[in-house]
């Protein structure tokens, strides 16, 4: 039995300042590529995501046995974790085709229809990573890719012998982090697939250092430290936001520290693992999905004009937000009538 935390408020809040980082550094689809703003170049948060991913995917095959069937175990896991998705996405993606491609429909001209909705449905069922068109709603990458190579890491977490587990999940994330020669961020086929891949092995390995961290019985010294050291880290992000600055290597750092520590049971801060928190945690995920649709609506639209900066951007979080909430509402009580 895994004797890590489940949940924890203080990581889904995380999470929800995690996308509204996301969604300051996509602001350049607003036209406001060039206005000095904090919280520029967060777009690094994504890692957050994927260690989290990988995180909880360790944690879920961390008590199968070796008898059952773990091809069949990974396919089930992913298809289970990735349709409660695919209503967003596929509503998501419906509507910014039609906001960028809909005076084409009034043309009747159907091979130039053909042309520009023909990626669609790959982007809708999450498979838009595995082409070279890549995605037009970008933020859809970050869902295909990890739908796509989250069988892989589920049959990488079901291998007993710990040290190999530990050796496939070591060398891909310490390889692709720490080699400068490419840009992690790069959307170029087929870097997405690869840094998903990656960012969930770290994760991985994040579990396993936080398992290991829980199976020792360390002082209070210890565990005053490590409660400083969470909140160091914790402070040096939202600097690092601010400032709009990009040491990358000083975010991953802090993230592996918070998941870690967060998940132990060697610090003295709280979980904090109240209603509101646990919901603006799962908020983040339409968040990230709706958000590029509202930009380009507002741009698309043309109803606010440029010089009209901080209108353009209260419109962009508060319909974000709402659409959001909405379609969560929407979505996440579909099952149950159906039930």
């Amino acid at each position: 039995m895994s004797n890590v935390k489940t949940k924890d408020g203080k990581i889904e809040l995380m999470r929800f300042l995690a996308c509204l980082m996301i969604m300051s550094d996509h602001m350049g689809t607003l036209g406001l590529k060039n206005l000095e703003r904090p919280f520029r170049g967060t777009w690094v948060y994504v890692e957050f995501f994927l260690i989290l991913s990988g995180f909880f995917t360790a944690k879920h095959f961390i008590n199968r046995t070796s008898g059952e069937n773990k091809i069949e175990n990974s396919v089930k896991y992913t298809i289970n974790k990735f349709k409660r998705f695919m209503p967003y996405t596929i509503v998501a993606v419906l509507i910014f085709y039609i906001v960028l491609y809909g005076d084409l429909i009034t043309t009747m001209y159907f091979e130039k229809i053909l042309e520009k909705f023909g990626d669609m449905p790959f982007e809708m069922f999450l498979l838009s990573a595995a082409g070279t068109n890549g995605t037009k709603l970008y933020t859809i990458w970050f869902f295909s890719a990890t739908f796509l190579m989250t069988p892989f890491i589920c049959m990488i977490c079901q291998i007993k012998n710990k040290y190999i587990k530990l050796l496939l999940v070591f060398y891909p994330a310490v390889f692709y982090y720490l080699y400068r020669s490419h840009s992690i961020g790069s959307h170029d086929y087929p870097n997405q697939l690869i840094r998903a891949f990656c960012g969930m092995a770290l994760g991985v390995l994040v579990f396993l250092l936080t398992e290991y961290l829980n199976s020792l019985s360390l002082s209070k010294n210890w565990k005053i430290l490590f409660t400083i050291l969470t909140l160091l880290c914790y402070a040096l992000l939202l600097f690092i936001g601010w400032r709009s600055l990009q040491p990358i290597s000083v975010d991953l750092i802090c993230f592996i520290i918070i998941v870690t520590l967060t998940f132990s049971k060697h610090t003295y801060l709280p979980s904090c693992s109240y209603k509101p928190l646990l919901y603006l945690g799962k908020l983040s995920m339409p968040m990230f999905i709706w958000h590029p649709v509202m930009a380009t609506i507002i741009v698309q639209s043309q109803s606010i004009g440029d010089d009209q900066v901080a209108l353009k951007v209260c419109v962009y979080y508060l319909s974000t937000l709402i659409i959001s909430a909405l379609s969560m509402l929407i979505f996440s009580r579909a099952p149950r009538k159906a039930a």
